[in-house]
């Protein structure tokens, strides 16, 4: 898996199918890639519109949330793997 040389997170679910990777150097836009591990297949390949932090595979590695510890970022996004479709969640930081 060929990730990039500026991979800033890397999320495996916890089922261990999935890895997700944000690349970017801190500033946006992000990239967002998902990988099926069995396979090595790209599963989902999208920008983030703003310099992401961290994110979060879904158990089963359906989902994954991505966003930004300061506040000024906006929502936490999280990406439908199959369908690549966004929803967003309005907070910052550490979910409660």
């Amino acid at each position: 898996l060929n990730v990039s040389p500026s991979t800033s997170s890397l999320s495996l679910s916890p089922d261990g199918t999935r890895l997700a990777a944000i690349v970017g150097d801190m500033s946006a836009p992000s990239g967002l890639l998902v990988f099926d591990l069995a396979t090595g297949e790209e599963l989902l390949r999208t920008s983030v519109p703003v310099a992401m932090e961290g994110d979060e595979v879904s158990f089963d590695g359906t989902a994954i949330a991505v966003g930004n510890y300061s506040e000024g970022y906006g929502p936490v996004r999280i990406y439908d793997v199959a369908s690549g479709d966004e929803r967003t969640i309005d907070t910052h930081g550490i979910l409660p």
